[in-house]
């Protein structure tokens, strides 16, 4: 077997070079990686982004179905919404021999990268004291926002109210220039790669009116508010891209 000259097999040799290659690798991985992932993971973080304009300057009679036979009183917004970013108004129409209709539209803005999505209406108005009677999923036409999404889902509440009286709620998601009726769908959207920029909106309708007619107005409340925050309030999906 060939030896050098002190003694040292060429075998021994290259086991020590390998020794030692695999040793560098290691130090450099220890030492390189989790800069490396730190790096990675700031390049990849999301950031926040306003709106395009203020939500505050949202009229709902610019609304086509709400411009006549509709009154506006204020009302102070709930508490607890999480944000200084939203649309709550109060609509009021009173038809002759069918009593007063109330509905209450809400749109709230947030842009937090870590946010969770907690307000939920089924959640909130539970914690207010009111029994969530039924919960499903129906479609909102939405042809203004055509060919993208011609059709919307929300989730339709039934809720006894705590004074006894019946109440709907409409309610859907606009993650990141997509709809979703789903809070688990709206937090992987925020949480997935890609876009440099992250918000949510939910946008809110309700009424007093748990007639067919009532659940067709908040459907119509809530298509054409859709209409009129994505033409001029919400972010632009391309805006939202990193370069």
């Amino acid at each position: 077997m060939c030896k050098s000259r002190k003694g040292v097999s060429v075998v021994q040799l290259l086991l020590s070079a390998r020794f030692l290659l695999a040793a560098i690798i290691l130090v450099f991985t220890a030492t390189g990686l989790r800069p490396g992932m730190r790096a990675l993971a700031k390049y990849y973080e999301k950031e926040s982004i306003e709106p395009r304009r203020p939500l505050a300057e949202f009229d709902v009679s610019r609304l086509p179905s709400f411009r006549k036979g509709w009154e506006f009183p204020f009302e102070a917004m709930p508490e607890g919404a999480g944000t200084n970013k939203f649309v709550y108004q109060h609509l009021k129409r009173r038809s002759v021999g069918k009593g007063a209709v109330s509905m209450h539209l809400l749109v709230t803005f947030y842009s937090d990268p870590g946010d969770k999505v907690p307000h939920t209406p089924d959640v909130c108005y539970r914690q207010m004291g009111a029994v969530v009677k039924k919960m499903t999923t129906i479609l909102v036409d939405t042809p203004q926002l055509s060919p993208e999404h011609p059709q919307t889902e929300a989730n339709l509440l039934v809720l006894l109210m705590p004074d006894g009286s019946e109440q709907i709620v409409l309610f859907c998601f606009y993650v990141e220039g997509s709809f979703t009726c789903r809070r688990d769908v709206a937090r992987l959207i925020i949480g997935r790669p890609g876009n440099r920029y992250t918000y949510f909106s939910k946008i809110e309708t309700a009424s007093n009116s748990v007639s067919a007619g009532g659940i067709e107005l908040c459907k119509s409340l809530l298509s054409e508010s859709l209409e009129l925050l994505v033409a001029e309030y919400f972010p632009r999906k391309e805006g939202l891209k990193r370069r």
